[in-house]
């Protein structure tokens, strides 16, 4: 799943078309206790 490079891919297609690619690994709130 991971060596695959569609998310590499997915962003290379959306910056061809001139849009903002896509931060795949957003920083998630960390949980409270």
């Amino acid at each position: 799943f991971f060596g695959c490079n569609h998310f590499v891919l997915a962003n290379q297609w959306l910056e061809q078309r001139g849009e903002t690619p896509i931060d795949w690994m957003p920083v998630l709130p960390a949980e409270s206790e």
